[in-house]
């Protein structure tokens, strides 16, 4: 016999999940034996979800609702107008969904005389929900909240991309960053001028205007992917997105741009580490995705590259000189490999660190660490770190940072009184 559940519109996803569906069966199984072996499996199916809001299965139902792409959230996310048939479809999905939210547990087991089984919802941690869910969950009748749901949709999207902010691009798809790098623009303090415009830059693409690309260049261990990340961190909450891009994906740059175009986030595609070496071609169809296309980049995305090159493609002096009765193909060739930088509207150079910026780096990581050991000592100790081979880059300022910490904690166990400083 068909189900309310499966007389679902809109929210076919749910009318097909294996446990929204043993609710529902649940619901209208009656008694006896057939009901006395489907809720052990449904409580067991509860209990692995990795988190119970009150009711888990009130909790896992909402997430249902809030994280399902449907047609009417796709419209929404589009920006296109809420049609009558659409409107209509989802007053009678919600209706059903209520009436499943509702289910109460204790109703079922009352229909299973002679057993002491636990509700499910002694398996709840009393946590409490928020936003979106908190309204789901407070009685309110679902069928009033249509306008509310489409405002939502038109600024968060279903699913990993409204829950998550940094993405990796894998198999044409986009895969979340489960662990995502926690550094802020605060954990990166020596290079705050040279970050001022690739911040602005991220701000005018959060509010809606059209961002530059970004191409930020210069020696290794400056912290140009860090800062990068760190935006993602910065501007989350304002719907920023992050999408690390391969080199070797930069085929894939269409059906990327076509994935983004449909959400309302914001994203910034981070191409990392951006260079070319002679012979390689994708740098020539990268300068014609970056701008001149057919195909416009959408106006929520911005390119972020780094590199440690000022013009990304490999650039030989004997390249200039390898022709030298031919100076307009010489010319030719040192434009063709220059014109890729060109194409990002923002160039910056984080430049290589000297030894004051290093120990600004070095002191003010420390005082952030609270870190007891006096200036002179702390300064000593890093020059002879950096003495090491590591440079006086912020890289090693942080590398030094956390040794020194890590010492100083091993030592706080061993009660010792040693240097908490190794040097190899």
């Amino acid at each position: 016999m068909m189900s309310r559940i499966d007389t679902l519109l809109i929210y076919r996803g749910i009318s097909e999940d294996p446990l929204c569906r043993m609710v529902s069966e649940l619901s209208s199984a009656g008694t006896g034996d057939r009901l006395r072996a489907r809720y052990p499996v449904c409580f067991a199916a509860l209990a692995a979800l990795p988190c119970a809001h009150g009711d888990p299965w009130a909790h896992y139902l909402r997430t249902q609702v809030l994280t399902e792409e449907t047609a009417f959230t796709r419209a929404a996310g589009a920006d296109r107008p809420l049609s009558d048939g659409l409107r209509r479809a989802l007053v009678h999905d919600l209706a059903i969904l209520q009436e499943l939210h509702s289910i109460d547990p204790a109703n079922i087991l009352r229909s299973l005389p002679g057993t002491s089984l636990p509700s499910w919802r002694d398996l709840a941690t009393g946590s409490d929900v928020g936003g979106v869910e908190k309204l789901l969950a407070s009685g309110v009748p679902w069928e009033s909240l249509v306008d509310f749901l489409w405002e939502h949709f038109t600024e968060h999207s279903p699913g990993p991309v409204g829950e998550r902010t940094s993405f990796f691009w894998r198999n044409r798809a986009l895969v979340p960053v489960l662990e995502p790098d926690p550094t802020t623009l605060d954990d990166l303090p020596g290079y705050e001028e040279e970050r001022d415009s690739l911040v602005q830059n991220a701000r005018i693409l959060v509010a809606g205007g059209r961002a530059n690309n970004v191409l930020v260049y210069g020696p290794n261990g400056t912290g140009k992917s860090s800062t990068v990340r760190a935006l993602g961190n910065e501007f989350r909450d304002e719907g920023l997105r992050l999408v690390q891009l391969a080199k070797e994906q930069i085929g894939d740059f269409p059906e990327l741009m076509r994935v983004l175009r449909r959400h309302p986030e914001k994203f910034i595609v981070f191409m990392d580490d951006l260079a070319f070496e002679l012979g390689e071609h994708d740098h020539g169809l990268l300068k014609g995705l970056l701008e001149g296309g057919l195909e416009a980049r959408p106006a929520n995305v911005a390119i972020y590259a780094t590199s440690n090159r000022r013009h990304i493609v490999d650039e030989r002096h004997n390249d200039r000189e390898s022709d030298r009765f031919d100076p307009v193909h010489v010319s030719d060739a040192h434009q063709h490999k220059t014109s890729l930088a060109s194409r990002f509207g923002l160039r910056v150079l984080f430049p290589a660190s000297n030894q004051d910026r290093y120990l600004f780096i070095v002191r003010e990581l420390a005082a952030r660490k609270e870190l007891t050991i006096d200036a002179q000592t702390l300064d000593e100790k890093a020059l002879r770190w950096s003495r090491n081979g590591s440079g006086l880059s912020p890289r090693t300022a942080q590398q030094f940072i956390d040794d020194l910490a890590g010492g100083i904690l091993l030592d706080g166990q061993n009660g010792s009184g040693e240097d908490p400083t190794r040097q190899s």
